[in-house]
């Protein structure tokens, strides 16, 4: 099992994968961000896998402040 998140996921979106990721041996994966800061599809794209079964993005960032 794959999880894909972006870069600027808040510190609440990453920590419940990662306790999956331990408890059931799922692998997370970070996509980056283009230079407009939003999470770069192109990369997403070539992430995804069929053992992608999520991908987590923000709707909006207090990191990036949109």
């Amino acid at each position: 099992m794959k999880v894909i998140l972006t870069v600027a996921e808040h510190h609440s979106a990453i920590v419940p994968w990662q306790l999956v990721a331990q408890k059931i041996g799922a692998i997370l994966k970070f996509v980056s961000l283009t230079s407009d800061e939003v999470p770069d599809s192109t990369k997403l794209r070539e992430m995804l896998s069929r053992k992608t079964k999520i991908v987590v993005t923000h709707h909006v960032s207090n990191m990036l402040g949109t």
